[in-house]
């Protein structure tokens, strides 16, 4: 029993860590989205959101799945930390300044305006240090340090948002915006090898070819995973910029966005439970089972209402944040709205079978579903513009959802995934009925809309006296 306590105690910690982390940088972010979008006009936040997309993709490439593999193997044995981490980085810088010279032939090639080119090359030697940055917080997570990782950020960040504030303060353009980003993640660098060196180990750059080589083809599948994942949504945004245009790609940007926002809740969980996940089921595959069953049963409470909510509040919610000009973007919302809770419980999923050594499931499901997502696109934006490229994520998520569920099912016994949605569906109609029959204004609806909920959830007994003992037991300072 204590021992599962202090399991409890180590996740809630990291847990309030990288919620704390999140909530801090979404609100800077937030501050950013609302002040972007309106300085730089639909079409230059399309080309810096272009840029974005090019970046992300070089970020996911030059990593290769190394900190997945990093986390892995640290999070059982930490005297492997040096060497892993030398060889990471070895490994990524390399692969950066490849990809880098890659990009530059790929973008004259695809013929793109003078001013989007620019603002992707500008942006793309920041992948040098996003790499390291990437490497550190590797190391915190792997010995469940958390907090590290969410100082770093929040700082980072803040040096990100008065950066931006200046420039704009000096009517800067976009390529000083771009030049800031590129800063921040080089003082992450900084600080982040300080800490590491005086916290957790001494950083030595030494590997070998043979230590290089076994790593690349370790980290294969976890880079199969994430590339697929990943670069799924930075390839719609990159065939948005070329079957549609930049306006586009600043409407669909905007709300993609505000979705965005709420998938850190499922990435906060995973990120924090993998290194557990990983550590239970080499014990017995039944631990790994019963947290599966509550990991689910926790992205369907917190999934389904959202999805609900955003289809009613969209309107408002475009309109407050980017102004009129953004109309475009309410149709957007809501379809990608709609995927949310698919996209909780999936994630989950994923998670669970990559720490179970299943992780070629994953990067199979991954992979059929990019090849759809590319198939749909081409197909829909055409017509549909951003709304093709939100009905085809949604699309993309049921097919992905169906997927990892019947995986899932054939690979563990005693998963009970349906059973759990029979009572949060039915608080999400009784909450949607309520906010549609009621609702005033955006902040109104939203609150209505949680009250309706957490009262409807209490009622019907959701959460039985054992999954309320275990939450209380995340929570540190409740012994």
């Amino acid at each position: 029993m204590n021992d599962k306590r202090t399991i409890f105690k180590n996740i809630g910690k990291n847990l309030i860590s990288l919620a704390t982390s999140q909530l801090v940088n979404r609100l800077l972010g937030a501050i950013v989205l609302l002040i972007l979008p309106r300085y730089l006009g639909p079409a230059d936040y399309g080309i810096y959101m272009t840029a974005l997309s090019f970046f992300g993709i070089l970020c996911v490439l030059s990593g290769y799945g190394l900190d997945g593999l990093f986390i892995k193997d640290v999070s059982r044995d930490q005297t492997l930390s040096q060497r892993y981490f030398s060889t990471n980085v070895v490994i990524k810088e390399f692969l950066s300044f490849l990809l880098v010279i890659i990009l530059g032939l790929t973008i004259y090639t695809l013929s793109y305006p003078a001013k989007t080119i620019l603002a992707i090359l500008t942006l793309a030697p920041a992948v040098f240090f996003y790499s390291i940055m990437n490497s550190y917080s590797a190391v915190f997570r792997a010995y469940e340090k958390m907090e590290y990782n969410a100082i770093l950020e929040i700082s980072v960040n803040l040096i990100r948002l008065l950066g931006i504030l200046i420039v704009i303060q000096l009517g800067g353009g976009i390529f000083w915006i771009i030049s800031i980003i590129v800063i921040s993640y080089l003082a992450f660098d900084l600080i982040g090898f300080i800490l590491i060196n005086k916290k957790f180990f001494k950083i030595r750059w030494a590997t070998d070819r043979h230590f290089i080589i076994d790593s690349f083809k370790k980290a294969t599948p976890f880079f199969l995973v994430n590339a697929v994942a990943v670069i799924q949504g930075q390839i719609a945004l990159i065939m948005l910029s070329k079957l549609g245009n930049n306006v586009e790609v600043g409407l669909f940007s905007a709300a993609n966005e505000l979705t965005n926002i709420l998938y850190i809740i499922p990435n906060l969980t995973a990120t924090v439970l993998f290194p557990v996940y990983s550590r239970q089921y080499h014990k017995s595959s039944e631990s790994l089972v019963s947290a599966s069953n509550l990991s689910l049963k926790y992205m369907v409470i917190l999934g389904l209402p959202m999805s609900a909510g955003i289809y009613f509040v969209a309107p408002q919610a475009i309109n407050f944040i980017f102004g009129s000009s953004f109309s475009g973007s309410v149709l957007i919302l809501q379809i990608l709205g709609l995927g949310i809770w698919m996209l909780f419980v999936a994630n989950t999923i994923a998670y669970v079978l990559t720490a179970a050594d299943r992780i070629s499931y994953v990067t199979m499901g991954n992979t059929l579903t990019v090849i759809l997502n590319i198939t749909l696109n081409l197909l829909l934006i055409p017509a549909w513009g951003g709304a093709g490229v939100a009905l085809s994520a949604l699309i993309c998520g049921i097919v992905s959802l169906v997927y990892f569920y019947i995986i899932i099912n054939f690979s563990f016994k005693g998963l009970i995934i349906l059973k759990s949605f029979v009572k949060p569906l039915l608080a999400t109609v009784i909450m949607s009925g309520v906010i549609w029959w009621l609702s005033a204004n955006l902040f109104f609806t939203i609150l209505l809309g949680v009250i309706t909920y957490g009262i409807t959830i209490y009622l019907l007994k959701t959460l039985n006296k054992e999954e309320l003992v275990m939450i209380r037991h995340m929570i540190p300072f409740i012994s």
